[in-house]
């Protein structure tokens, strides 16, 4: 099983990519990536509707309408915030040079959570891939309507 996990070095949060391995003396946890620095923006505002006539419309629709909820504010055809900075053209969010995570509500919306929703395939279980996708939606920090949902589903 592979989760975000947050880690506290030096009064700092940092979040890494975690995969579980049982061994013969209990569970334990493998680092596989470092996926930045958190931050955690506080909320100003709802977000409103998100559409798109594509799957990659969707989505940077979606993040732009959560981030500008949580701030963000357009320059130069990125969305930023202090130094943060959410390009919606390559899908990035970035500090500087450096990749970020950034916590909302209760989820991580990094690169990683960001390609997994990107790379999304339907198969021929319905039911498991709506599991699969509102999981990809909750771990993104993405909320999403039923109508939405369906609507990405949809599109997938």
């Amino acid at each position: 099983m592979t989760y975000i996990r947050i880690k506290t070095i030096s009064g700092h949060k940092y979040g890494y990519l975690v995969d579980t391995v049982q061994t013969e003396k209990g569970p334990r946890q493998k680092v596989k990536q470092y996926l930045g620095k958190v931050i955690i923006p506080p909320r100003e505002k709802e977000s409103g509707l998100k559409q798109g006539s594509s799957k990659e419309k969707f989505l940077v629709n979606s993040i732009v309408a959560e981030l500008t909820a949580h701030g963000f504010r357009e320059k130069k055809g990125n969305l930023c915030q202090g130094k943060v900075a959410f390009s919606p053209s390559s899908l990035q969010l970035s500090k500087g040079k450096k990749e970020v995570v950034i916590r909302i509500n209760d989820g991580h919306l990094c690169s990683h959570t960001i390609q997994q929703l990107r790379n999304f395939r339907k198969s021929e279980d319905i039911k498991k891939d709506g599991y699969a996708l509102a999981t990809a939606f909750l771990e993104a920090g993405l909320p999403v309507s039923r109508e939405e949902f369906i609507s990405f589903y949809g599109l997938c």
